[in-house]
């Protein structure tokens, strides 16, 4: 007996894996939460494919006009980041219209790029070993694939601190922004008729509106079983200074950045309150001479990800960033243009090539065990070569740092977890490089596995920046505790909660580790 399966409901051709990935509701997308790539690259280009296929589609512009006139405005755009900025200029150049929101007052782009840490990003840095790593212009500007047009470009010769990108981001689209910003300079006026683009500050989703959004992701069906436009969004109200105005949407476009990180040792496990953790994005005493100590300091790195190992190489080496670090030990043209190092590069581009594709269809994190030891592999037959051995480990000591004791790294598992290859191999080839050094004044890099019973601090002082460990080994001290556990995704902290979500997953932790194209493809 066979089943009649009814007919494909009109808008299915609106379930593009695009479209799928960032769906977390009917009308509404998240270009950020529970993602597995989260690099500012990775947010533009989330939303410039977003905005991209909605057009293309025509669930927005012209075409949606013609089927549904209602609302006022294509898109509602919440958060002036780098992604929302993204989604914002990419609906400007295909004629479409938004309001743009951020509950921030200040002028220019926001979040992680108005970072003072000293951190740097860059479009392509992170694609090492793959031989595109050292164009840092987005979009990558290729003749095999075309020239991508897209509104927000980034004009990078080297990679840059985020605080730099933000201000580099303000000069270039400074027109834009300021047209949009002066559009909603009368917002609240009853008697204008709002139907241009425009940008409000100091804005805020007013509460019935929230909980009405909150409501479309209720549903006892998974989200990917609900059509895109199975409803109709609500009038949403938005207030800035005070005055409120309620316009019609065709689609949400949350694009408010990540939640914050953890501040536990372990899980359910708070730190201390006497203890002070800087968080990825804020300013540390790390390159300050002995990381802000009177002597070298012993330093613990709790976490498996990309800022642990980050923050590894920043304690250790004597470098701007990974990309530096990796082009001082190829400095020798010699090391650069030989044989041992092709070969390394390439057999390094196939086994993460193969780790990220097999996490896209795992939910199990021992392949990364797999991955690192396929990485120490190339490691260790790179350091025993003849032709470039020993001029690797000498440029690999050559940039290390005299002011810090040890740094050691504790892992739950014993392996790194999801982490850009750059820092997964630089930290496993320094490992190598230190455990064949006699001591000296070379730092110690040590890797701890297991969990992290306690953790104590001396005394009542506030802001203290170590403390003690109780590890499976025993107790042990250090000066600088950094903890690097990932983000929270509580309903208490986690972002669907600020614009007033539920924190329920809604399923993308498979779709968000889809790896993404380094542009926009061509439609």
């Amino acid at each position: 007996m066979s089943t009649v399966i009814s007919a494909s409901e009109p808008d299915d051709a609106l379930d593009v894996l695009t479209l799928l990935s960032l769906k977390i509701a009917p009308r509404q997308f998240d270009l950020s939460y529970r993602f597995s790539n989260i690099s500012i690259r990775d947010q533009i280009v989330r939303a410039q494919m977003l905005i991209q296929q909605l057009k293309q589609l025509g669930a927005v512009g012209a075409d949606a006009d013609r089927s549904d006139p209602r609302p006022s405005f294509d898109l509602l755009i919440c958060g002036a980041g780098a992604a929302g900025l993204a989604a914002a200029l990419e609906a400007e150049r295909l004629g479409l219209r938004f309001v743009l929101m951020d509950t921030d007052a200040r002028a220019g782009v926001g979040g992680v790029l108005r970072s003072p840490a000293a951190r740097y990003v860059s479009a392509a840095m992170y694609e090492w070993p793959h031989s595109n790593h050292e164009n840092h212009r987005y979009p990558l500007r290729s003749t095999a694939f075309g020239v991508s047009k897209v509104a927000l470009q980034l004009d990078m010769v080297a990679p840059l601190q985020a605080a730099q990108v933000g201000s580099a981001i303000n000069a270039a689209y400074n027109t834009e922004v300021t047209n949009w910003t002066q559009r909603a300079l009368n917002w609240g006026a009853q008697s204008y008729v709002r139907g241009e683009s425009c940008f409000v500050r100091d804005a805020k989703l007013e509460s019935w509106s929230k909980r009405r959004l909150q409501e479309m992701t209720s549903s006892r069906v998974s989200v990917h079983g609900l059509p895109l436009k199975f409803r109709s969004l609500p009038a949403l109200c938005v207030t800035s200074g005070g005055r409120t105005e309620a316009h019609r949407f065709r689609f949400v476009v949350y694009a408010m950045g990540y939640a914050k990180e953890k501040n536990q040792y372990a899980d359910g496990k708070d730190c201390p309150v006497a203890y002070s953790n800087a968080g990825f994005w804020e300013c540390d005493k790390i390159l300050q001479p002995s990381l802000g100590f009177t002597h070298s300091p012993r330093v613990a790195i709790l976490g498996s990800g990309d800022g642990a190992l980050q923050d590894a190489l920043r304690c250790l080496l004597k470098a701007d960033h990974p990309l530096h670090a990796w082009n001082k030990i190829i400095a020798n043209p010699a090391v650069a243009a030989s044989v041992e190092i092709s070969q390394a590069l390439r057999e390094l581009a196939t086994f993460d090539m193969h780790a990220t594709v097999a996490a896209t269809w795992s939910a199990s994190p021992r392949l990364f065990k797999r991955l690192d030891l396929r990485f120490a592999k190339v490691a260790k037959k790179l350091l025993a070569s003849a032709a470039v051995g020993a001029a690797v480990a000498s440029a690999v000591l050559g940039m290390l740092r005299s002011d810090v004791k040890e740094v050691v790294l504790i892992t739950h598992s014993g392996y790194f977890s999801k982490a850009y290859a750059l820092n997964r191999f630089l930290v496993i080839l320094l490992y190598m490089v230190l455990k064949n050094t006699a001591a000296g004044s070379a730092p110690g890099l040590l890797f701890r596995r297991g969990p992290v019973k306690n953790f104590s601090v001396a005394g009542h002082a506030m802001m203290q920046r170590g403390g003690t460990l109780q590890l499976t080994s025993g107790n042990e001290k250090f000066d600088l505790i950094i903890i690097r556990g990932g983000l929270k995704t509580d309903t208490l902290d986690a972002f669907p909660h600020r614009v007033g979500l539920t924190g329920r997953d809604t399923g993308r932790a498979g779709l968000g580790r889809v790896p993404l194209p380094i542009r926009p493809p061509l439609l």
